[in-house]
């Protein structure tokens, strides 16, 4: 369990998502500011749960390269509604020549009011952070449950020298801490009960 920020009246997201390390720390202090306005302090905690329903997947797949480079997708495939999510990448190691240039959102969560990427090209990784809403004014913000085709939530751009490509694994942190988890709220007498699951990890073959 880990502490938790709750959303007046709607939901409530995990205090970890807005934690990062690394050379963008300062921007996020001041996106934190802008987030503790919008929020109020919760003693609600996350339960971990057995993924509920079908099992659920993060599948990474090679999308392509072009104009030298190399692009990932990263494709969400749930079977209920999602609040948050917390996705950290290995996509190398230290000296490997793999720079990650940027994350592009897909449409599936372009209404999301916090995206974040926090890159670290000399460690090799990234954690991706989303949270659906932090107002708690809009309708059906949450990502709806994936009903087959285009699972895709974001596309990583690679560039690449020499016989590199990125291997692609995901880890885990303890300070601040971070796991590859989906998170979502039941409701109990309309207050929220928040859960997380870890979903499968898969990482297609780039044949």
């Amino acid at each position: 369990m880990f502490a938790m920020l709750e959303v007046p009246g709607r939901y409530a997201v995990p205090q970890r998502l807005f934690t990062w390390n690394g050379a963008d720390s300062m921007k996020m202090r001041m996106i934190l500011v802008v987030v503790s306005l919008a929020l109020a302090s919760s003693s609600l905690t996350a339960t971990v749960v057995k993924d509920p329903g079908a099992r659920d997947h993060l599948r990474l797949a090679h999308a392509g390269t072009q104009n030298g480079e190399y692009s990932v997708t990263v494709q969400v495939e749930n079977d209920q509604e999602l609040a948050s999510l917390d996705i950290p990448l290995r996509f190398g190691q230290p000296g490997d020549s793999i720079t990650l240039k940027r994350v592009e959102w897909s449409e599936r969560v372009a209404g999301w009011e916090f995206k974040h990427a926090a890159i670290d090209n000399e460690r090799k990784t990234v954690i991706l952070g989303l949270i659906s809403e932090l107002t708690g004014t809009r309708s059906n913000a949450n990502l709806a449950a994936w009903a087959g085709g285009n699972a895709r939530i974001a596309t990583l751009v690679f560039s690449l020298q020499g016989n590199y490509k990125p291997i692609m694994t995901t880890f885990t942190t303890e300070h601040p801490e971070h796991s590859l988890t989906y998170i979502f709220n039941r409701y109990e007498n309309g207050k929220p009960i928040v859960q997380e699951f870890s979903p499968e990890f898969e990482v297609a073959s780039d044949d």
